[in-house]
């Protein structure tokens, strides 16, 4: 698999992962949907997640997706928590060790288009210590 092919997530591979979890993949994506990496999945799987991605069977394509996944739940845990989920180290790990299939996501969340912290992800603080480590 190229890389260019991995630049967008695949809804095909959204919906296999969900399927792969015990999901019924129609109830969290629809043919229309614009952002399913970001809409399908859930915090409180995020343990599954991690756990599909080390699996030999997972291809390029749902590790591409499940990075997204990655991002977005522990986005929205730091939203509500203000503090990090205790499986983002992992998460991390996973994301910066596989970086030729994560970097657009990587890249997407680090962006910032002006000095105002407020109107970044709340990941990106989190984001920018890893990769001081």
């Amino acid at each position: 698999m190229s890389e260019s092919n991995l630049k967008y997530p695949s809804i095909e591979a959204a919906r296999s992962i969900l399927r792969k979890i015990g999901i019924d993949d129609s109830s969290r994506i629809d043919d229309f949907d614009q952002d399913f990496e970001y809409t399908s999945c859930l915090v409180e799987e995020l343990e599954s997640y991690i756990n599909l991605y080390g699996q030999t069977e997972t291809s390029s394509e749902e590790k591409r997706v499940l990075g997204c996944y990655f991002m977005e739940c522990l986005n929205d845990y730091i939203s509500e928590h203000s503090e990090p989920h205790a499986l983002q180290s992992k998460a991390f790990e996973i994301l910066f060790n596989e970086k030729s299939i994560h970097s657009e996501e990587i890249e997407y969340r680090l962006e910032n288009e002006d000095d105002v912290e407020e109107h970044c992800w709340p990941i990106r603080k989190e984001l920018i210590k890893w990769q001081s480590i």
